[in-house]
């Protein structure tokens, strides 16, 4: 199965950092996000996107799985699709 793990980092003061109680992630699949922000997506795995953002912004962790095998890339909230952020939940840790 393929699967696209998504977190979201940083933000206002870091909140979502390692010592933050807070936790930004969430899971969405091709059909989910729909074939052409899939394929923007998979572009950031092809090309080293720009993990520069705006004071303040987002990063993403992106990790592509399918069957047994793994990667992962990070981004700048503008690169990444709005359907693949809204896949995004936050939870307390």
């Amino acid at each position: 199965m393929e699967l696209l793990e998504v977190e979201r980092l940083g933000g206002l003061a870091g909140f979502g950092g390692p010592s933050s109680h807070l936790e930004a992630s969430g899971s969405c699949t091709r059909a989910e996000v729909g074939e052409a922000d899939w394929a923007r997506v998979m572009t950031l795995f092809a090309h080293t996107p720009s993990k520069a953002t705006r004071a303040d912004g987002f990063r993403f962790r992106l990790t592509h799985r399918l069957d047994k095998t793994s990667r992962t890339t990070e981004a700048g909230e503008d690169d990444v699709p709005a359907s693949v952020q809204a896949c995004v939940r936050d939870n307390l840790r």
